[in-house]
């Protein structure tokens, strides 16, 4: 049992399970998880700045704003150069020629671009709600197992006194050896199901760190966070684009009904 999960620690690391041989493994970061305050809110901004492929939809997003800037630097009148000749063909010299159409002015490579500009924004909206649904599993779990652990804590507390008493009378003569021993195996119950409980908080703090991609014992989380809906806002550039080809699409900007959650777990 202990090779085997020796071997599904090395897999989540990412290294070979030979690597981890003679290393000791402690549960020391769950109390500093526990002194430390943590919220749903810290979470979400630890995702947003930590996850690579939240990452990845916004490079992307920054990659099509660029390509419709030039798209739209595109469309004004071209121009070229030709040579002029004065009267009589003498007199050499250069002129600058426009052309009389005014008609498409780019207007394809800029639907273009517009068009992949909304699909990368539509793209990580989606990547972004899917990792906000992912760390609502995960954070409803923690509190969970959190709870479940202070709970088993309490009762093993519980059952401590009352085998404490129990020998106390034993030993003054008022108790009995099957109190006694009934006593004891209840505390052996409570602490198998303390130690079920941990863990399960263990297992509920790794989906939540794999969830943001970062661990919760690091540095403390970011004062400020992007925009939930992960986009970069729309560049200034791009602001004489035609109409109905706004880069950015609608709705882009509206808040994740998660975003401001109040909930708050207590050190």
């Amino acid at each position: 049992a202990c090779t085997d999960a020796l071997a599904a620690v090395a897999a989540d690391v990412g290294v070979p399970s030979s690597a981890l041989r003679g290393v000791r493994l402690s549960q020391r970061h769950l109390a500093a998880i526990f002194r430390r305050p943590l919220t749903l809110v810290a979470c979400q901004h630890m995702m947003l700045s930590n996850r690579l492929d939240i990452y990845a939809a916004r490079r992307r997003i920054a990659a099509a704003d660029a390509d419709l800037r030039l798209e739209l630097a595109r469309r004004g009148q071209p121009f070229t150069i030709t040579p002029s000749y004065g009267e009589g063909g003498n007199n050499l010299g250069l002129a600058l020629a426009v052309p009389l159409s005014t008609e498409n002015q780019n207007q394809g490579p800029i639907a273009q671009a517009v068009a992949r500009r909304a699909a990368a924004q539509v793209a990580c909206e989606g990547l972004v709600q899917q990792a906000y649904a992912a760390l609502q599993v995960a954070w409803v779990r923690f509190l969970s197992a959190r709870r479940a652990l202070v709970s088993a804590t309490g009762v093993l507390r519980v059952t401590r006194q009352q085998e404490h008493a129990a020998q106390l009378a034993l030993a003054a003569g008022e108790g009995s050896l099957p109190t006694r021993l009934s006593a004891h195996v209840a505390t052996i119950a409570a602490l198998l199901r303390v130690a079920a409980a941990r863990e399960q908080l263990q297992l509920s703090v790794g989906a939540l760190e794999n969830s943001v991609q970062a661990p919760l014992t690091g540095a403390p989380p970011p004062t400020g966070a992007p925009s939930p809906a992960g986009a970069s806002p729309s560049p200034t550039g791009a602001s004489p684009s035609p109409a109905g080809a706004s880069p950015s699409p609608a709705g882009a900007s509206r808040p994740h009904p998660l975003a401001n959650p109040q909930r708050k777990v207590q050190s």
